[in-house]
Protein backbone atom coordinates (compact mmCIF):
# COMPACT_ATOMS: atom_id res chain seq x y z
CA UNK A 1 0.00 0.00 0.00
CA UNK A 2 1.14 3.55 -0.66
CA UNK A 3 1.02 5.10 2.83
CA UNK A 4 1.75 8.73 2.01
CA UNK A 5 2.86 11.04 -0.76
CA UNK A 6 5.01 14.15 -0.36
CA UNK A 7 5.77 16.50 -3.19
CA UNK A 8 4.91 19.74 -4.96
CA UNK A 9 1.22 20.53 -5.37
CA UNK A 10 0.75 21.21 -9.08
CA UNK A 11 -3.04 21.12 -9.38
CA UNK A 12 -6.00 21.19 -7.04
CA UNK A 13 -9.74 21.13 -7.50
CA UNK A 14 -12.52 20.57 -4.98
CA UNK A 15 -12.25 16.82 -5.46
CA UNK A 16 -8.71 16.22 -6.73
CA UNK A 17 -5.10 17.10 -6.02
CA UNK A 18 -2.13 16.37 -8.26
CA UNK A 19 1.19 16.04 -6.45
CA UNK A 20 4.50 15.96 -8.35
CA UNK A 21 6.85 13.41 -6.81
CA UNK A 22 10.17 13.18 -8.60
CA UNK A 23 8.69 14.16 -11.94
CA UNK A 24 5.63 11.88 -11.67
CA UNK A 25 2.26 13.55 -11.08
CA UNK A 26 0.04 11.52 -8.75
CA UNK A 27 -3.68 12.37 -9.01
CA UNK A 28 -5.47 11.85 -5.70
CA UNK A 29 -9.16 12.13 -4.96
CA UNK A 30 -9.54 14.23 -1.79
CA UNK A 31 -12.21 15.17 0.73
CA UNK A 32 -13.47 18.73 0.95
CA UNK A 33 -11.66 19.23 4.28
CA UNK A 34 -8.38 18.07 2.78
CA UNK A 35 -8.86 20.37 -0.23
CA UNK A 36 -9.47 23.36 2.06
CA UNK A 37 -6.22 22.69 3.95
CA UNK A 38 -3.98 21.83 0.98
CA UNK A 39 -2.19 25.13 0.70
CA UNK A 40 -1.16 26.94 -2.47
CA UNK A 41 0.02 25.57 -5.79
CA UNK A 42 3.77 25.08 -5.84
CA UNK A 43 4.00 24.33 -2.11
CA UNK A 44 5.25 21.01 -0.78
CA UNK A 45 2.40 18.93 0.62
CA UNK A 46 2.12 15.57 2.33
CA UNK A 47 -1.03 13.49 1.99
CA UNK A 48 -1.87 10.25 3.77
CA UNK A 49 -3.09 7.87 1.07
CA UNK A 50 -5.31 4.91 0.41
CA UNK A 51 -5.12 2.87 -2.80
CA UNK A 52 -8.49 1.40 -3.74
CA UNK A 53 -8.13 -1.54 -6.10
CA UNK A 54 -10.96 -2.73 -8.33
CA UNK A 55 -10.65 -5.26 -11.10
CA UNK A 56 -10.42 -2.59 -13.80
CA UNK A 57 -8.98 0.49 -12.08
CA UNK A 58 -6.69 1.77 -9.32
CA UNK A 59 -7.93 4.86 -7.44
CA UNK A 60 -5.65 6.80 -5.11
CA UNK A 61 -7.28 8.81 -2.30
CA UNK A 62 -5.51 11.51 -0.28
CA UNK A 63 -6.26 12.64 3.27
CA UNK A 64 -4.82 15.29 5.55
CA UNK A 65 -4.65 12.93 8.55
CA UNK A 66 -4.40 9.26 9.43
CA UNK A 67 -7.65 9.46 11.39
CA UNK A 68 -9.50 10.65 8.27
CA UNK A 69 -8.04 7.77 6.23
CA UNK A 70 -8.88 5.27 8.99
CA UNK A 71 -12.51 6.43 9.01
CA UNK A 72 -12.59 6.16 5.20
CA UNK A 73 -11.39 2.54 5.43
CA UNK A 74 -13.92 1.81 8.19
CA UNK A 75 -16.71 3.22 6.03
CA UNK A 76 -15.63 1.03 3.09
CA UNK A 77 -16.04 -2.07 5.26
CA UNK A 78 -19.76 -1.36 5.66
CA UNK A 79 -21.99 -3.17 3.20
CA UNK A 80 -23.30 -0.82 0.54
CA UNK A 81 -20.70 1.91 1.12
CA UNK A 82 -18.25 2.48 -1.70
CA UNK A 83 -15.48 5.04 -2.05
CA UNK A 84 -17.80 7.71 -3.50
CA UNK A 85 -20.23 7.59 -0.55
CA UNK A 86 -17.41 7.30 2.02
CA UNK A 87 -15.78 10.39 0.48
CA UNK A 88 -19.10 12.27 0.52
CA UNK A 89 -19.56 11.46 4.23
CA UNK A 90 -16.03 12.60 5.11
CA UNK A 91 -16.42 15.72 2.97
CA UNK A 92 -19.54 16.64 4.94
CA UNK A 93 -18.13 15.76 8.37
CA UNK A 94 -14.55 15.84 9.61
CA UNK A 95 -13.44 12.83 11.68
CA UNK A 96 -14.32 14.41 15.05
CA UNK A 97 -17.70 15.60 13.84
CA UNK A 98 -18.54 12.18 12.36
CA UNK A 99 -17.69 10.51 15.67
CA UNK A 100 -20.08 12.94 17.40
CA UNK A 101 -22.83 12.21 14.87
CA UNK A 102 -22.36 8.48 15.51
CA UNK A 103 -22.27 8.92 19.30
CA UNK A 104 -25.47 10.99 19.17
CA UNK A 105 -27.04 8.58 16.64
CA UNK A 106 -28.04 11.74 14.74
CA UNK A 107 -30.00 10.38 11.78
CA UNK A 108 -31.09 13.86 10.64
CA UNK A 109 -27.53 15.15 10.42
CA UNK A 110 -26.34 12.08 8.50
CA UNK A 111 -29.14 12.46 5.96
CA UNK A 112 -27.63 15.82 4.94
CA UNK A 113 -25.08 13.80 2.96
CA UNK A 114 -26.13 13.46 -0.67
CA UNK A 115 -27.25 9.89 -1.37
CA UNK A 116 -28.17 8.98 2.22
CA UNK A 117 -31.82 8.60 3.15
CA UNK A 118 -33.30 7.92 6.56
CA UNK A 119 -33.09 4.11 6.40
CA UNK A 120 -29.53 4.16 5.07
CA UNK A 121 -28.54 6.65 7.78
CA UNK A 122 -30.03 4.46 10.51
CA UNK A 123 -28.16 1.41 9.18
CA UNK A 124 -24.89 3.34 8.87
CA UNK A 125 -25.16 4.68 12.41
CA UNK A 126 -25.70 1.20 13.85
CA UNK A 127 -22.80 -0.23 11.84
CA UNK A 128 -20.48 2.67 12.65
CA UNK A 129 -21.30 2.65 16.35
CA UNK A 130 -20.29 -1.01 16.63
CA UNK A 131 -17.20 -0.59 14.40
CA UNK A 132 -15.98 2.56 16.13
CA UNK A 133 -17.08 1.34 19.59
CA UNK A 134 -18.28 4.85 20.36
CA UNK A 135 -20.17 5.67 23.53
CA UNK A 136 -21.61 9.09 24.22
CA UNK A 137 -19.22 9.54 27.17
CA UNK A 138 -16.22 8.98 24.88
CA UNK A 139 -17.12 12.05 22.85
CA UNK A 140 -15.94 14.35 25.65
CA UNK A 141 -12.38 13.11 25.06
CA UNK A 142 -12.37 14.14 21.40
CA UNK A 143 -10.08 17.07 20.73
CA UNK A 144 -11.82 20.14 19.40
CA UNK A 145 -14.89 20.95 21.48
CA UNK A 146 -16.00 23.07 18.54
CA UNK A 147 -18.03 20.16 17.20
CA UNK A 148 -20.49 20.28 20.11
CA UNK A 149 -20.90 24.07 19.75
CA UNK A 150 -21.47 23.51 16.04
CA UNK A 151 -24.10 20.86 16.73
CA UNK A 152 -25.90 23.10 19.23
CA UNK A 153 -25.84 26.04 16.82
CA UNK A 154 -27.18 23.91 13.96
CA UNK A 155 -29.99 22.65 16.17
CA UNK A 156 -30.81 26.23 17.19
CA UNK A 157 -31.19 27.23 13.54
CA UNK A 158 -33.25 24.12 12.90
CA UNK A 159 -35.65 25.17 15.67
CA UNK A 160 -35.94 28.54 13.93
CA UNK A 161 -37.11 26.77 10.77
CA UNK A 162 -33.90 26.32 8.77
CA UNK A 163 -33.51 23.03 6.87
CA UNK A 164 -30.74 21.04 8.57
CA UNK A 165 -28.38 21.08 5.56
CA UNK A 166 -28.72 24.86 5.16
CA UNK A 167 -28.26 25.37 8.91
CA UNK A 168 -25.12 23.20 8.91
CA UNK A 169 -23.64 25.16 5.97
CA UNK A 170 -24.42 28.52 7.62
CA UNK A 171 -22.83 27.49 10.92
CA UNK A 172 -19.72 26.13 9.17
CA UNK A 173 -19.31 29.46 7.37
CA UNK A 174 -19.78 31.35 10.67
CA UNK A 175 -17.22 29.11 12.41
CA UNK A 176 -14.64 29.86 9.69
CA UNK A 177 -15.10 33.60 10.23
CA UNK A 178 -15.24 33.54 14.04
CA UNK A 179 -12.77 30.75 14.81
CA UNK A 180 -13.02 27.37 16.50
CA UNK A 181 -13.60 28.74 20.01
CA UNK A 182 -16.62 30.91 19.16
CA UNK A 183 -19.63 30.48 21.47
CA UNK A 184 -22.92 29.08 20.17
CA UNK A 185 -24.70 32.44 20.46
CA UNK A 186 -22.17 34.22 18.24
CA UNK A 187 -22.31 31.45 15.65
CA UNK A 188 -26.10 31.63 15.47
CA UNK A 189 -26.11 35.46 15.26
CA UNK A 190 -23.61 35.50 12.39
CA UNK A 191 -25.40 32.67 10.57
CA UNK A 192 -28.70 34.57 10.81
CA UNK A 193 -27.08 37.72 9.36
CA UNK A 194 -25.59 35.79 6.40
Amino acid sequence: MIDRISGKLIKKTVSEAVVDVGGVGFALTVTLGTYENLGKLGETVTLITYLHVREDILDLYGFESSSERDLFITLLKISGVGPKLALAILSRFGPNQLVRVVADQDVKMLTTVSGIGKRTAEKLLVDLKSRLKVKHADVEDIPGGEASATTEAVRALEVLGYPIAKADDAIRAARKKLGSDAPVEDLVKLALKG
